[in-house]
């Protein structure tokens, strides 16, 4: 596992994850954001929140307008919506979701 400045990686989800371009961050796309959010829980992780990042081919685009803090439930909620937001949608471009926790390594 390999700890970032938004969360815990799992090595489980390494392969999966986009790196910020300077490597201190990570973000997943919708359906693996989920799955690691189910581990957060499974690892009595709290989960804080998100932002989103339209992927780009050597950068990515945060969109802060859709940043988010809640709880877990919460998240998992405004996940499904900001999938189904028009704005999002009409970049036509992959949505990655940068998810904050609460996290002190033992």
């Amino acid at each position: 596992m390999k700890v970032f400045s938004n969360a815990p990686l799992p090595n489980n989800f390494a392969g999966e994850a986009v790196l910020s371009p300077d490597g201190s961050e990570f973000a997943l796309r919708p359906d693996t954001s989920k799955l690691f959010i189910d581990w957060c829980l499974e690892e009595n992780i709290e989960v804080t929140g998100f932002d989103v990042w339209l992927q780009g081919p050597t950068d990515h685009t945060a969109l802060d307008k859709f940043s988010f803090r809640g709880d877990r439930k919460a998240v998992l909620r405004e996940i499904d919506c900001v999938l189904n937001h028009s704005d999002v949608l009409s970049f036509n471009r992959d949505i990655l979701f940068n998810i904050w926790v609460n996290y002190l390594p033992h």
